[in-house]
């Protein structure tokens, strides 16, 4: 009930969004590079590669989820999404043609600049970029892995390790973050954590001993149930997961 009715309000606004789209809605002019985040090629000392225009549709939703946003904060995202393809589905067909139109031509300049680009680095610079792409790829793969694995160990019923003393004073202070950059924000929290009074600290690290404790008893029973029921095969891949960086926050005592 709560998601019609959430789509009965948007059907009340809508109206004047659309009307707003139709009339002032662009594509955005054809960017060369990217701005928002360092690129790849960035990271590496290189000049940035041209920026791929997004897509109509994508665009779309770009500028019409603001206007949801401040309007129904309370709005769940999947919500909003149903929403905007919605009025996309919607939108007068001349008007969405003249929108292709617009996004093929800024793809045009986007294929030059991309031929420009291409011509403007070195074939050293090139074997660089691919190096760092296999690396990235490997670094993904190794993540999606222990993912798995962490998959894996939570599907035996495995007890998780407790947060250690640190990691209990830095989660309690989590809501304070605010828009601070996680890395200045992990900084600031050890900082923090070595300025504490021995009796401060003490208090986190009370808490922690008492769940490891009772997390040691968990992992001692489910091993009983385990040699209870002849899983055996799951005590093996239980020891050889725990051997990983994610398996080990389940297995490790």
């Amino acid at each position: 009930m709560a998601m019609n009715g959430n789509f009965f309000k948007l059907c009340n606004v809508m109206g004047p969004y659309r009307n707003l789209l139709s009339s002032r809605f662009i594509l955005p002019s054809y960017q060369p590079v990217a701005t928002l985040k360092h690129s790849l090629e960035e990271r590496l000392g290189l000049s940035p590669k041209p920026k791929r225009p997004l897509s109509v549709y994508f665009t779309f939703m770009q500028q019409l989820r603001p206007m949801l946003r401040q309007k129904y904060p309370d709005l769940k995202s999947p919500e909003i999404v149903a929403m905007i393809a919605k009025e996309y589905k919607k939108m007068d067909p001349s008007q969405k043609s003249k929108l292709e139109e617009e996004r093929k031509n800024l793809y045009k300049e986007y294929s030059k600049a991309m031929i420009n680009y291409e011509n403007s680095i070195t074939d050293e610079q090139k074997e660089l970029i691919k190096k760092a792409k296999r690396d990235e790829a490997e670094k993904k793969l190794k993540r999606m892995e222990r993912k798995s694995r962490s998959q894996q160990l939570k599907s035996l019923g495995i007890p998780t390790r407790p947060p250690s003393a640190y990691s209990l004073f830095a989660r309690a202070a989590a809501e304070k973050r605010g828009s601070m950059k996680i890395r200045d924000w992990q900084t600031n929290m050890l900082q923090k954590w070595k300025a504490l009074s021995d009796e401060e600290r003490q208090a986190y690290e009370t808490e922690a001993a008492k769940s490891m404790k009772e997390f040691k008893e968990s992992m001692r029973l489910w091993k009983e149930r385990m040699k209870e029921r002849g899983e055996d095969e799951s005590l093996s891949l239980a020891k050889k997961l725990g051997s990983g960086k994610t398996g080990s926050k389940h297995c490790s005592e």
